[in-house]
């Protein structure tokens, strides 16, 4: 017997609590999105998934900072790959990005660094495991 939760007024059946619970946690968290399910198997509701919309802003930086090689990108770029006009807007951005690369197992730290030069601007440079986490995020399912 599994664990059914009604979710938008359709019931989704899950082989177990913890399945459900992880579902949910998900949903809270951001990372799978269910869509509307249309296709049943063996009489049960399938999910689908769309692909966290970070994902994609999160993988235009980090190919942003490893495409400008050791010298970094500039803030205007940065500003660029994550869809931004203003630099004061990073702060929402940057932690949509921490927190993404936190669930996948990276520390910010190690993937990228965005210290400040002398004339004050920020230089935005990969880290070492800047091309690690460009793979994993780049392996997010695509809805």
């Amino acid at each position: 017997m599994g664990y059914a939760l009604k979710i938008e007024g359709k019931l989704i059946e899950f082989p177990s609590k913890a399945d459900a619970e992880a579902f949910l946690r998900d949903q809270v968290l951001g990372l799978a999105q269910a869509s509307p399910a249309k296709q049943k198997r063996n009489g049960k509701l399938v999910l689908r998934f769309k692909r966290d919309p970070r994902a994609q802003m999160v993988e235009n930086f980090i190919s942003t900072l490893t495409g400008a090689g050791p010298k970094g990108a500039t803030t205007s770029k940065i500003m660029e790959a994550v869809g931004i006009e203003s630099p004061q807007a990073f702060g929402n951005r940057g932690m949509n990005i921490n927190r993404l690369l936190a669930k996948l197992g990276f520390d910010p730290d190690e993937v990228y660094t965005n210290d400040r030069n002398d004339r004050g601007d920020r230089e935005w440079k990969p880290g070492p495991r800047a091309a690690e986490a460009l793979e994993a995020v780049s392996k997010i399912p695509k809805g």
